[in-house]
């Protein structure tokens, strides 16, 4: 990659800090289902999707947080598989959504 190419995380970091404060803490995290076996028998099989809303944050030094509790079901799938993408949408209050700025990670978050 170019030394002035913008990476997805670039890219997410300036989207946020683009919207500002007021609304830069929404975010679509999905993460994958874990076998009905290892959690409870009513979950459904593995390797369905799921997608929950989430906030986000910057740190100090302008990393990208997400702000999840142990107790939701994305925490559970994300201790099974941490494979996940995130999408930032910065499309609020758009006519056309489709117009407006997002951008999505794809990986594994620490």
């Amino acid at each position: 990659m170019a030394s002035d190419e913008v990476t997805p995380l670039q890219a997410a970091v300036s989207l946020i800090k683009q919207l500002g404060p007021g609304s830069a803490g929404r975010a679509t995290l999905a993460t994958v289902m874990p076998p009905a076996d290892e959690v409870t028998e009513t979950l459904p099989p593995a390797t369905l999707p799921y997608a929950s809303l989430i906030i986000t944050a910057l740190g100090s030094e302008g990393r990208l947080l997400l702000l999840l509790s142990d107790l939701a079901q994305h925490t559970i799938n994300l201790k099974h598989s941490s494979a996940s993408s995130l999408l930032i949408d910065g499309t609020g209050g758009l006519e056309d959504p489709l117009t407006g700025p997002r951008v999505t990670l794809i990986g594994k978050p620490e």
